[in-house]
């Protein structure tokens, strides 16, 4: 997926020795299926590229918008807390989801994030970011067990500070 613009070099070869060379600058917000044409190769020749959207680790795109998952205990969702979740590129700024005590009342319950999904290739704003929220037991053998595998990209923090215990 390219969230902002790259810029790609091709290199062509073909049987009759015939090589060609073309930089290519993908554009911010294009989608897969796009169609990149030259025909300053050689007189008779076309050269289309066809762009592939490939899969990310996170996200899934649906339209415009992004779609991702996040799992927290039911006791957070009850008490509310903040959900870090990483952007699609290093050089945004990462989405602060604020929980409200009982926001989120039942497993995958999807928030959305207005502004911080796909980028429009014609109007410059972006699609939303769908969280969808999996709630998960906060018992010890429920919850313990998976924790590190839940929180490798995502984090989830509490709202209050916990109360720190007497030294």
């Amino acid at each position: 997926m390219f969230a902002l613009p790259c810029k790609t070099h091709f290199t062509l070869y073909c049987a009759s020795s015939l090589s060609y060379e073309q930089d290519v600058e993908i554009k911010r917000g294009w989608k897969g299926g796009t169609r990149l044409k030259f025909d300053q190769v050689d007189p008779g020749f076309e050269v289309i590229f066809v762009v592939q959207e490939g899969k990310h680790d996170r996200f899934v795109r649906d339209g415009n918008n992004l779609q991702t998952t996040i799992s927290i205990t039911k006791s957070k969702a009850r008490k509310g807390c903040s959900l870090f979740i990483d952007p699609l590129s290093d050089v945004e700024l990462p989405v602060i989801v604020e929980l409200k005590p009982g926001e989120v009342s039942h497993d995958g319950q999807v928030v959305t994030v207005k502004g911080r999904g796909w980028p429009r290739r014609k109007t410059g704003d972006k699609g939303d970011l769908l969280v969808k929220v999996n709630l998960v037991s906060d018992t010890k053998n429920g919850w313990a067990g998976r924790r590190k595998g839940l929180f490798q990209r995502n984090r989830v923090v509490n709202k209050k500070p916990r109360k720190q215990g007497r030294s």
